[in-house]
């Protein structure tokens, strides 16, 4: 079973969300979200499985609260989300809740969607890079994953009144050749199902 939470290859993060989350197993992954978010370094993410899973009512609560409380935490530390799809129908739906995400002004940070994982390491790198990390601390590994020293430079958070000021004010960051401007299914999660253009509830 694949990790909820992968650091192996920081700062690029998977986050692979199940289809379903049994009750005994909420606490233990808001507490992987927790140790993602302790380093207080700055990351990519990268998302795979579904975007809700279904028939997880405790999770769905719990993890709708905890984005609310660590909106300004994922403003700050997350530089983007990356959805890798490789089948085309659902591609284009993901790009057009992402796009709606992205202008909605509740987006911690932007979100794409890409068909390759090549795609996906490619823009984590320019995110990497526009946040300011040279080219010697983005080396890469030899499983082409890059690597970030931690930045005591960072803006605090709600340093942008709010997410669409932040859009406004990077463009470099938020617009992309998908989308206009951008966030993720599990972007969508950082706020709660109450989100514009909701994913179907099987995320």
């Amino acid at each position: 079973m694949k990790e909820f939470i992968d650091m192996r290859h920081w700062p690029l993060v998977g986050l692979h969300m199940p289809e379903q989350v049994a009750d005994e197993r909420v606490g233990d992954m808001i507490a992987r979200l927790e140790s993602l978010y302790a380093r207080a370094e700055p990351f990519v993410l990268l998302m795979e499985g579904v975007e809700l899973p279904r028939h997880s009512g405790r999770f769905m609560t719990t993890y709708a609260q905890w984005n609310r409380d660590r909106f300004a935490d994922q403003q700050r530390y997350c530089l983007g989300a990356l959805r890798i799809e490789t089948d085309g129908t659902l591609r284009r739906e993901y790009l057009r809740k992402a796009a709606a995400w992205n202008v909605s002004g509740r987006a911690p940070y932007p979100y794409q969607v890409v068909a390759t994982r090549t795609e996906a390491e490619a823009q984590a790198r320019a995110w990497l890079a526009g946040h300011g990390a040279t080219s010697r601390e983005m080396g890469g590994d030899h499983d082409g994953t890059v690597a970030t020293k931690t930045r005591s430079d960072l803006p605090p958070a709600g340093h942008h009144s709010s997410p669409s000021d932040a859009i406004r004010s990077t463009p470099n960051r938020y617009e992309t050749p998908h989308t206009s401007r951008h966030a993720m299914s599990d972007a969508y999660l950082q706020t709660g199902r109450e989100e514009v253009d909701q994913p179907d509830a099987s995320h």
